[in-house]
C-alpha cells in the first residue's frame, strides 16, 4: 500500500518486512546513500505513543554497540516514522535455519554474553525491556570488528523498545514496585512474575533471557506447544531450573539460581553473569577462534559449491578426452586399414555441461536484514572489540597455567547433552 512512498523525499518505502503490536516495519531505500534501511511506522491517531518512546530510547542508546543506529524520525499526514539501521537476521530466524533448530553450546554462550551486555546498556539508561525474546535481537553482519588477536566478530543488537518501562525516578532511584501491573511481554519468555501480575524489574529481563538460552540449546522450551497463558504459567512452575538444565554445564544452573534470587529492586551483577558463562566456554575447550554456527554453515555451503564445480570440470574433461581419443582411433583405422569397433556418434558418450546456478542467499527477519552506513563507521575509527573477547582474555589468563592434560580431561568430561 505504501510501496514507493517517499519520506522527506529521501527514503523510498519498499516491501513490508515486519509487523509489531503498534505499527509496521518497512524495507526502504535511502535515495541519497543508495543503502537499505528499516522504517518503523505508527499511525498518528493511536492513543499509545509507543514509537515516541522507542525514538527516545534509541537516541539515548547510540553510544552502545549493542543497538541499531538511529538515522532519522518524523511524521507525515498519516504516520509517525522512525528510520534506523537495517541489521542481519534475528536470533529466531538464525536458530530455525540450524539443524534441529538449535544452536551449539559455543554459539549459545557467545550470543548470551553479547545479549547480557545489550540488556545492561538498556538498564543503565533507566529502562527495562519487558519483551526479551529471540525476535528482538539481531546480528550486525556487515559491521564487524577485530579483536587484538585479529578475530573477526559480529555484534548482537537489541531492538523494539515499544514495551519498555522506566524503572528509575528523576533522582536515579528505583521506583517502588506496583502491586498490580498486569501481564507484559511474550508468554513463552515472560518471567513468572509477569504471569502473576507483578511489576517487572531488571531481574525479569534476565529471567526471560534464561528461557531464551534454554531454547537456543534444546530447540524448544517445555511449554513450546502450549498456547494457553495459564497453562504456560503452570508449566514454568513445574519445570524447575534443575529439569531444564539437566545435562548442561553447572554454570547454567548457577546462572538461573543467581537471577531467581534477586529482589525487584536489586541491581544484577552483569559482569559476574558474563564471567560465569565465559568460564564454562573455556572449560569446554572453546576459544576465541570458534565461529558462530551460521558462519560455519555458510562456509560448508561455499565448500559444497566449489566441490560441485570441481566435479563438473573433471567430468567435462574426461568427456573431452574420450571424444578426442575416438577421433584419433578413426584416423588410425583409415591409415592402416585395421578393423576396429564402431566409434560412431551413438557409441561416443555425450557429455552435457550443466551450469551451476548460484543464487543470492538472503536472510530475512521481522525487522532487520543487513547493515548500512559502514563507511561512516570506518571514518569514525570503527568499533571496539566485543564484551565476550574482553572477558575471554581475562579468564583465559587464569587457565593458561593449566597443563594440556587438564584441558584434555575437561573436554572428555564436558556435558553429555546431544548438543555438544
Amino acid at each position: 500500500m505504501y510501496s514507493g512512498t517517499p519520506l522527506k523525499q529521501r527514503w523510498s518505502l519498499r516491501n513490508k518486512i515486519g509487523r509489531g503490536g503498534y505499527g509496521e516495519i518497512y524495507l526502504a531505500l535511502d535515495l541519497e546513500t543508495k543503502e537499505h534501511v528499516a522504517v518503523k511506522m505508527e499511525r498518528i491517531d493511536r492513543h499509545k505513543r509507543a514509537l515516541v518512546l522507542e525514538n527516545s530510547i534509541l537516541r539515548r542508546l547510540q553510544d552502545s554497540k549493542h543497538t541499531t543506529k538511529f538515522i532519522s524520525s518524523g511524521r507525515n499526514t498519516e504516520y509517525k516514522y522512525l528510520v534506523m539501521e537495517l541489521l542481519g537476521s534475528n536470533i529466531w530466524n538464525l536458530k530455525k535455519s540450524q539443524p534441529n533448530a538449535r544452536f551449539t553450546l559455543a554459539t549459545t554462550i557467545k550470543l548470551s554474553v553479547e545479549m547480557i551486555s545489550a540488556i545492561e546498556d538498556l538498564h543503565k539508561i533507566g529502562y527495562i525491556h519487558r519483551d526479551i525474546k529471540p525476535g528482538n535481537f539481531g546480528i550486525r553482519n556487515s559491521r564487524r570488528t577485530k579483536t587484538e588477536e585479529g578475530i573477526s566478530q559480529s555484534y548482537c543488537c537489541i531492538f523494539d523498545f515499544g514495551l519498555c518501562h522506566k524503572y528509575l525516578d528523576s533522582d536515579g532511584n528505583v521506583k517502588p514496585g506496583r502491586e498490580k501491573a498486569g501481564f507484559r511481554g511474550t508468554a513463552r519468555y515472560a518471567s513468572i512474575h509477569s504471569h502473576e501480575g507483578m511489576d517487572l524489574g531488571r531481574r525479569d529481563d534476565l529471567l526471560s533471557l534464561f528461557y531464551m538460552i534454554i531454547e537456543m540449546l534444546n530447540g524448544e522450551l517445555p511449554w513450546h506447544r502450549i498456547k494457553n497463558q495459564e497453562q504456560i504459567y503452570r508449566s514454568k512452575k513445574e519445570n524447575t531450573n534443575k529439569k531444564m538444565c539437566k545435562d548442561l554445564p553447572e554454570e547454567f544452573t548457577v546462572f538461573f539460581e543467581y537471577i531467581n534470587g534477586l529482589k525487584f529492586e536489586d541491581e544484577p551483577n552483569y559482569k559476574y553473569l558474563r564471567k560465569l558463562l565465559t568460564e564454562s566456554y573455556i572449560k569446554l575447550g572453546f576459544d576465541e577462534n570458534t565461529k558462530y554456527d551460521w558462519e560455519i554453515n555458510q562456509e560448508d555451503k561455499s565448500q559444497n559449491k566449489k566441490s560441485q564445480k570441481s566435479k563438473l570440470k573433471r567430468k567435462n574433461s574426461r568427456g573431452s578426452k574420450q571424444i578426442i581419443s575416438s577421433n584419433f582411433l578413426e584416423d588410425i583405422d583409415k591409415k592402416n586399414e585395421i578393423i576396429l569397433p564402431s566409434l560412431s556418434d551413438n557409441n561416443i558418450p555425450q557429455i552435457s555441461i550443466k551450469q551451476l546456478q548460484e543464487g543470492d542467499e538472503t536472510e530475512t527477519s521481522s525487522s532487520t536484514m543487513e547493515v548500512v552506513d559502514s563507511d561512516q563507521e570506518e571514518a569514525n575509527g570503527g568499533m571496539e572489540s566485543n564484551e565476550f573477547d574482553k572477558i575471554f582474555k581475562m579468564i583465559n589468563e587464569d587457565y593458561s597455567s593449566k597443563s594440556a592434560t587438564t584441558h584434555t580431561v575437561m573436554k572428555k568430561t564436558s556435558c553429555k547433552c546431544i548438543i555438544c
